[in-house]
């Protein structure tokens, strides 16, 4: 039954709202923003406080000034990962730029695989279409499957038309080891919450002492890939820059700990210059608290 609704109610429902066009669902998304932010207030206290710790040198007035930006960006990008279900492969070029990619695609051409980290920053999502259209790594995204199928299938959908593919963050391991032949870019986001702290490094980012999940440097250490840093960038509403950054082409020549430490600098920089891109709406802190006492937070 639940197949039958995903296949002949949910997806057409989705699909057709994809086809209209982005600056009609740009309207939307203006009308969508006013409901978030100022009747519902939809995570606004979680927002607010997350702001004011990441920024505490900024007066109120500034903090609700970026929110209320961070609203309209989160706003659009629900309407913009809807359109990814239906966006052509020339409007997509039009509106997603990539920026410096030689250096990405010389390592495909002498084959490496790489490890590529991001942040929930800009539209990841266009961003990662885009990049699935220029001749290179197929993207291996990372990714924790959603409570709801429907939703988890839709956006697997979403997520795998243009060369993307998919894989469970429980099953990285095994795939990048049956992908040793292969040239690919493995995408992590690099920004969740960890679920085990035991197996996290504990680094300053954004003023607060907060949980970087290791994985990610020693799954790039044990099969030597370079690690790459990526960011979407927006210029302006409805365009992204994605752009790219070698972080190390040795990681075993590295601690875990200064991979984690590079990424998480170079995401907070990003943050730092267009806050409103990030997913403010998350509770990155909730378990800063369980820090334990003898740990210091890296610099």
């Amino acid at each position: 039954m639940q197949q039958f609704i995903y296949r002949f109610l949910f997806f057409p429902f989705f699909y057709l709202i994809s086809l209209i066009p982005l600056r009609i669902m740009y309207l939307f998304s203006d009308c969508f923003y006013f409901v978030t932010y100022y009747l519902i207030g939809y995570r606004k206290k979680v927002v607010l406080d997350n702001l004011h710790r990441s920024f505490p040198e900024k007066s109120p007035k500034e903090i609700k000034a970026i929110a209320r930006k961070h609203y309209r960006f989160f706003t659009d990008s629900l309407f913009e990962t809807l359109k990814k279900l239906s966006i052509s492969e020339k409007e997509l070029r039009r509106r997603v730029e990539i920026e410096h990619y030689a250096e990405m695609y010389q390592l495909y051409k002498d084959k490496h695989s790489i490890i590529v980290v991001m942040g929930h920053y800009g539209s990841w999502e266009l961003g990662g279409a885009r990049i699935g259209l220029e001749e290179g790594h197929p993207l291996v995204c990372i990714y924790k499957p959603l409570h709801n199928k429907m939703m988890d299938q839709l956006f697997l959908y979403i997520r795998t038309r243009f060369r993307g593919e998919v894989v469970a963050t429980k099953n990285t391991p095994r795939v990048m080891l049956a992908n040793r032949n292969r040239e690919t870019a493995i995408v992590f986001l690099a920004d969740q919450t960890p679920l085990l702290l035991s197996n996290s490094h504990w680094v300053k980012f954004l003023n607060q002492d907060t949980p970087v999940y290791r994985g990610t440097a020693q799954l790039a250490q044990k099969f030597d890939y370079p690690v790459v840093y990526a960011v979407v960038r927006r210029p302006k509403r409805g365009h992204y820059k994605v752009s790219f950054e070698v972080l190390t082409m040795d990681p075993k020549s590295l601690s875990d700990l200064e991979i984690s430490r590079r990424h998480t600098r170079r995401l907070e920089e990003d943050i730092i210059a267009q806050p409103e891109l990030w997913m403010w709406t998350h509770r990155r802190w909730k378990r800063a608290h369980q820090k334990p006492k003898d740990v210091q937070a890296v610099v």
